[in-house]
């Protein structure tokens, strides 16, 4: 909120968004400590990120204190700092008075294609970004397509009863009404919603339900408890089993 009200320049937004994702994953109901330590974890890593964002944008909003100096005094601090010299003419680079090194502008292109110009602030956007992606890694990629060809019988029942699935939202409301047929009760079913997130926890009803019209899984209740402790424990890859059925299929 101090950045936000004193304009500062940085990724304000993304750390809200990320601190908003992170408080919907706190527990409704009793929770494992180990997914309690880790969100703490979370939240303290996100912490020193903001405090160290805010005190580096600070500081670059505040003006320079030094007086400005002129070429020619730049030009002897830095002989005086540094036994060797720098001339500002183009391409050309002394390092000893005796033997000039000229560069043509070909070269210098290849040096630059090997060592890229990247400014801080977008090093630092891009440090932000793999942490995000680290952070929600325990999400599932998987798209409406996959899970619907993966589980042909869920997919048979879910459109008899919902019509055309345009989207998650759809096929989640279906999920919804398909859940008794199989025996979930609805605390079952809101736990798995709570600690999963909507979609993923849709995503695995889909593969239960068609476990158990295969009749791989007796107990559907049970078993989706169990696939919502793996996902608690970070051991849960809904795609590994979605992409093994196609597979199957396939063969």
């Amino acid at each position: 909120e101090a950045a936000f009200s004193s304009a500062l320049r940085g990724p304000w937004t993304q750390f809200t968004g990320l601190f908003e994702e992170l408080l919907d994953r706190l527990p409704r109901r009793h929770e494992a400590s180990e997914q309690l330590a880790r969100l703490l974890g979370w939240f303290r890593e996100l912490q020193e990120r903001v405090e160290e964002a805010y005190l580096e944008a600070t500081d670059a909003a505040q003006p320079a204190e030094n007086t400005p100096e002129t070429r020619e005094q730049a030009h002897e601090k830095t002989q005086e700092m540094n036994p060797r010299e720098v001339i500002s003419d183009p391409h050309i680079l002394i390092t000893n008075q005796l033997n000039p090194v000229i560069r043509n502008s070909s070269e210098n292109e290849e040096v630059e294609a090997v060592v890229p110009n990247v400014s801080p602030e977008e090093q630092a956007d891009r440090e932000l970004e793999e942490w995000v992606a680290k952070v929600r890694k325990s999400r599932t990629a998987l798209d409406l397509a996959t899970v619907m060809q993966a589980c042909p019988e869920f997919a048979s029942w879910a459109h008899n009863m919902g019509g055309f699935l345009k989207d998650w939202s759809d096929l989640h409301r279906v999920a919804g009404q398909l859940r008794p047929m199989i025996g979930i009760s609805e605390h079952a079913w809101n736990v798995a919603q709570d600690r999963m997130g909507k979609q993923v926890a849709t995503a695995a009803f889909a593969l239960v339900f068609e476990k158990h019209s295969a009749g791989e899984v007796a107990s559907p209740g049970g078993y989706l408890r169990g696939m919502v402790e793996k996902a608690c424990a970070g051991e849960l890859y809904l795609e590994r089993s979605f992409y093994g059925r196609l597979s199957g299929q396939a063969v």
